[in-house]
């Protein structure tokens, strides 16, 4: 009869690289202590280094050879469980050196791995929040509590080469007035989502096309009253501007006008 029961183990030391291991004395009694680590391959004597205050295997190890081997096949038929310790799970193989090879099973690495993709999860969702929500309207709710968390805003998002102006002019409004003139512009949204209202910049030029006086009109002063500049233009949508302003002493003879970014989204 064995010393310790089929249940009880040891931890031995790695001289090399300080692993440690978790280790069967019944099966490293096949092999008269010798195991190989399976780390860095060093091979030594797991009975000259166990951790102190551990049981000592040189009495398992000293057990007559037949009776050793024999509990140790009885204990692969058996299909023994892998023991595991606080510092790694292991269990043993024979290399072609009949050495016995004790394996580490590196948890910590995988926890690691998981730590490193939530993270990476977490800081994708922060910058790219607004394309998430434009494209998946579902994941708004959770995004919007991860940014109270983080103190940040989810705003309409706003690509201007999805953003056309389909037709615009520039008249003057009443004969009698000169200086004032009518710009009549007519936007549209050809992306798959609602976006944020562009700013619209206007540029009067004279007959040279040198720039006279430039303006930038901002959503708040173009849409209609009771339209919500937070909606947004919706998906596929058109919509109609006319603004009203002076040209005092300017006398332009031509125009530009540009789409430009709004500040919340530059």
């Amino acid at each position: 009869m064995p010393i310790w029961g089929e249940t009880m183990s040891a931890v031995t030391q790695c001289p090399k690289c300080n692993t440690r291991f978790r280790v069967n004395p019944v099966q490293l009694g096949a092999y008269r202590g010798m195991v190989r680590c399976g780390l860095c391959q060093e091979i030594f004597n797991a009975a000259r280094y166990l951790r102190d205050g551990e049981l000592n295997l040189q009495s398992i190890i000293s057990s007559t050879q037949k009776e050793v081997q024999r509990e140790f096949v009885e204990s692969l038929t058996k299909g023994a469980p892998i023991t595991h310790n606080k510092f790694y799970a292991s269990h043993l193989a024979v290399d072609g050196m009949g050495v016995a090879v004790v394996k580490p099973r590196f948890w910590w690495f995988w926890a690691a791995a998981i730590l490193l993709f939530v993270s990476l999860v977490a800081q994708t969702a922060y910058f790219y929040r607004v394309e998430l929500v434009a494209n998946f309207p579902g994941t708004k709710p959770v995004l919007t509590l991860y940014c109270e968390l983080l103190d940040c805003s989810i705003p309409l998002p706003q690509k201007l080469d999805q953003l056309t102006i389909e037709s615009f002019s520039l008249v003057r409004a009443d004969p009698q007035q000169a200086s004032v003139i009518t710009l009549d512009v007519s936007l549209r949204n050809h992306a798959l989502y609602a976006q944020a209202y562009p700013d619209l910049e206007l540029a009067l030029t004279n007959s040279m096309n040198a720039t006279l006086a430039r303006r930038i009109f901002r959503p708040s002063e173009y849409l209609k009253v009771g339209e919500d500049e937070g909606r947004g233009l919706p998906s596929n949508t058109e919509m109609d501007v006319r603004l009203l302003f002076s040209v005092v002493d300017l006398n332009p003879s031509g125009y530009h006008l540009d789409l430009v970014s709004s500040p919340l989204n530059r």
